[in-house]
């Protein structure tokens, strides 16, 4: 998520300064509240009288496989479908972190290093997992087939809230 917000929010000429954090979902909202964030970015638009949320982006996760997998024919996939597979998983995932942990009959092969885990794509016939977002930032994006996940949870929307006196700066980060 961290390079799809850093990507629309560079946008433009007049591009503002983003410093990002990272905090729970109540921390972020009481924040925004007490006015210390001029924004903030959820996967759920929030609901409060003195706030404005949008749509912002949306990020689908997808298994990715090697030509000669089984499953590269495949126009879609469940999570069920994972079951008893082995794959690669680079760590850190945020907001994907709650899905990975059901699949407790997925056996995962963890990284933690960004570029050691592309290498270990590249060289092996492992699937992983990867969105919409990370396929534009992976050297594996044409070297794999992305299948989607179809199961409701692996898509998400992101949503941009600002204070309701602070409607020009939302309009602002969701020109272009």
């Amino acid at each position: 998520m961290e390079w799809e917000l850093r990507t629309r929010l560079a946008k433009g000429e007049n591009a503002p300064e983003i410093t990002l954090e990272l905090l729970s979902t109540s921390a972020l909202v009481d924040a925004l509240l007490a006015e210390e964030l001029q924004f903030i970015v959820t996967d759920f638009p929030l609901e409060n009288d003195l706030v404005v949320s949008t749509g912002f982006f949306m990020e689908q996760l997808y298994l990715s496989v090697p030509p000669d997998h089984p499953y590269t024919m495949q126009k879609e996939i469940s999570l069920d479908d994972l079951s008893d597979l082995t794959m690669l998983l680079r760590s850190d995932l945020g907001i994907w972190q709650p899905l990975v942990d059901r699949l407790s009959k997925t056996k995962f092969i963890v990284q933690k290093d960004w570029d050691a885990f592309e290498e270990l794509v590249s060289a092996s016939s492992l699937p992983s997992f990867s969105t919409n977002i990370t396929q534009s930032a992976s050297e594996n994006n044409t070297q794999r087939t992305h299948i989607p996940i179809s199961d409701i949870e692996a898509t998400k929307t992101f949503y941009l809230s600002v204070l309701k006196k602070n409607r020009a700066i939302l309009a602002q980060l969701t020109q272009g």
